[in-house]
């Protein structure tokens, strides 16, 4: 039997800031934490 170890999937890492690490619900405004803009500098 295999641990299931959980935790969300490697496909919402596009919806992580990448600035400040805040899991976001819309990318189409500035992140409400640290105000980084996705148009300025998109998610490497």
């Amino acid at each position: 039997m295999t641990d299931d170890l959980g935790g969300d999937p490697v496909c919402w890492l596009d919806r992580v800031c990448p600035e400040c690490g805040l899991f976001l619900d819309d990318r189409d405004a500035p992140c409400p934490r640290c105000g980084h803009e996705w148009n300025s500098s998109p998610a490497t």
